[in-house]
């Protein structure tokens, strides 16, 4: 027969160990929606990069006609980012972002030297476009990167790292930028 010595034991065993096991859950479960936050956030960023790529490819078709020596440079350019956009890697996405960026100010900048092309509807409208998607990839990429951000942290501090330890939560990448403001000021001037 069991004392009560015995069965407050097991009944403290009982209650600390479903505590534990109850904490353990609700930190996995916080842990597994930042990472699904993430991965959309990463979505919405992938697919407003893509639009971007559409908008300046069309761009270009409605400037090519004004662009004498820099056409090919500019065309070569853009389609190399174009394909490093197309990896799946968070920094080769940064790095063609910021070539697409360069590529964008070169084009913009094109209207101060041609007149006819300042009064062109399509080109406005795609410009206006472009701005608003840029506005769009800054503000999703500053939610990613503070979602990425916390989830780093979390995971490397106490229960979190004993908890991605055991479920292979990993460590994610930041999207990084340059100054993106000083970047999104320049091209949309």
């Amino acid at each position: 027969m069991l004392g009560p010595y015995h069965i407050f034991t097991y009944l403290s065993f009982l209650v600390l160990s479903s505590f534990l096991t109850t904490y353990f859950f609700i930190v996995y479960n916080n842990l597994l929606l930042i990472e699904r936050n993430i991965n959309k956030s990463w979505a919405s960023i992938d697919a407003l990069l893509l639009n971007k790529c559409d908008q300046i490819s069309k761009l270009l078709n409605i400037v090519k006609p004004y662009m004498d020596k820099e056409k090919n440079i500019i065309c070569e350019e853009f389609e190399l980012a174009k394909e490093m956009l197309e990896k799946n890697a968070i920094e080769y996405k940064a790095i063609a972002n910021n070539k697409i960026s360069n590529t964008l100010k070169t084009v913009l900048a094109m209207p101060k030297e041609y007149v006819e092309l300042q009064s062109n509807q399509r080109f406005i409208n795609l410009k206006n476009r472009i701005k608003d998607l840029e506005f769009n990839i800054s503000d999703r990429i500053e939610f990613y990167n503070d979602s990425a951000n916390y989830f780093n942290i979390k995971i490397q501090s106490f229960p979190g790292i004993i908890i991605a330890f055991f479920t292979n939560f990993n460590q994610q990448s930041i999207f990084f930028i340059p100054n993106i403001k000083k970047c999104n000021e320049q091209i949309l001037k």
